[in-house]
């Protein structure tokens, strides 16, 4: 019966997908995000037979109510991206004459972390990525210099600037390609790093987030170009996959399970622990879970054991799905609630005018892209709470148009 449950979950989204993609005829952005939490359904379906699912404890037996209400939520905050799909643009605007000089800062001044990066990881060869993630290093990027940790800061706190510069200079007329190796650097160096100390979550969620940008604009892009950026950024991404295998299966083999049911862990597990675990919880956490550095910006917060005594959850998963994570927080109506202000705030802030779009005010959207394209694991945008204020500034600055600076003079001279 359980099992029965799943397959119909799974078939809400796969059969979203085919219904999509026989409308539109294409696979766009929309199609990516709802292929993945299609694909990490379906693994929930083959982590259910699996004995490290067994091992696990459950408040509830798998029902089909949870499952339900989880696809509508998904569904409500899907809907504005429908109003920005690449298939309405083909153009992004920036009047800033603060753009290009960034753009430039950027490029140039991520090559010194990368080459230092490259040099830690060919001397100390995979080692590095194999050993087990601890939170206890004070800084990941230790073996930088300090000019070098200076420079990969503009990485840390540029995650979403990036991608969206790098794709509008890319739709520029005249093209300097140290600027566009630089702008893909700059993107890459902050995931690189954590991926040295055993992280594996930076790099698979800048993957995702790259590839949901790429198919996002690709319209923009000469056809030439992103011929290119699919070959390199193909390599690019089988590097990063191969090193995350590499970081699992350093961590998992020889252990009580073997390393496929810990990937069908990670990859299905969420949707198991949204239904049997937080769909029955009797108490919420109130925001520590999807906005902690915020309320705790020293540091702080939840344990687990806390967790568990706020709401009567046994944690021992890791995923749980964005909106499991703001159900722990606010509750089934608080997430509700939550859905639809995400819904008119993302739907009626931006406008696109004949094809195109601003810059700063396709940063704002990518936000809830990225909310999306990684949601199948947990609210990631928690992630990213502490360089938000940054990342706001710099759309301000990238919002500016030099015209609407200047006095008006409606005087009329006879």
């Amino acid at each position: 019966m359980e099992l029965n449950l799943l397959i119909i979950n799974t078939l809400f989204y796969w059969i979203l997908l085919f219904l999509y993609i026989k409308k539109y005829h294409h696979f766009d952005e929309i199609a990516l995000i709802i292929s993945l939490w299609a694909f990490t359904s379906l693994c929930t379906v083959f982590y259910y037979t699996t004995d490290l699912y067994a091992r696990d404890y459950h408040k509830s037996t798998i029902t089909l109510l949870p499952f339900i209400y989880l696809f509508v939520v998904f569904l409500i905050t899907l809907l504005p991206l429908f109003k920005y799909n690449s298939s309405k643009i083909q153009h992004i605007y920036c009047s800033s004459p603060l753009a290009l000089p960034l753009i430039y800062f950027l490029a140039f001044a991520s090559y010194l972390p990368m080459i230092e990066i490259m040099r830690h990881i060919i001397s100390s060869g995979l080692s590095p990525f194999e050993s087990a993630y601890s939170d206890t290093i004070p800084d990941p990027r230790w073996f930088l210099s300090w000019v070098g940790r200076k420079l990969s800061a503009l990485s840390f706190v540029t995650p979403f600037i990036t991608p969206a510069l790098f794709f509008y200079y890319l739709s520029l007329g005249k093209k300097n390609v140290f600027v566009i190796i630089g702008l893909l650097f700059s993107f890459l160096t902050f995931p690189l790093i954590m991926m040295t100390s055993g992280s594996r979550w930076a790099p698979i969620n800048g993957l995702l987030y790259f590839i949901y940008i790429f198919f996002w604009l690709r319209n923009v892009i000469p056809p030439k170009i992103k011929k290119n950026i699919v070959l390199v950024f193909g390599g690019g991404a089988a590097f990063l996959i191969f090193i995350s295998l590499v970081i699992t299966f350093g961590r998992f083999s020889g252990g009580e399970f073997n390393v496929g049911q810990w990937l069908l862990s990670y990859a299905g597990q969420s949707f198991s622990i949204y239904n049997q675990d937080i769909w029955w919880i009797t108490g919420y956490t109130n925001g520590e879970i999807c906005f902690q550095p915020w309320l705790h910006p020293n540091g702080g917060g939840l344990t687990p054991g806390l967790i568990e005594s706020r709401t009567g959850m046994s944690v021992y998963g890791s995923f749980w799905t964005c909106f499991g994570s703001l159900q722990i927080d606010y509750g089934p109506v608080g997430l509700f609630i939550i859905a639809i202000l995400i819904f008119f705030i993302f739907y009626y802030i931006v406008k696109i005018r004949k094809n195109t779009i601003n810059i700063g005010d396709l940063i704002i959207v990518s936000f809830l892209g990225y909310m999306l394209v990684t949601g199948m694991f947990y609210f990631t945008l928690v992630l990213s709470l502490r360089i938000l204020p940054i990342t706001l500034l710099i759309i301000l600055l990238l919002k500016i148009n030099p015209n609407s600076l200047k006095p008006k003079n409606n005087v009329k001279l006879k």
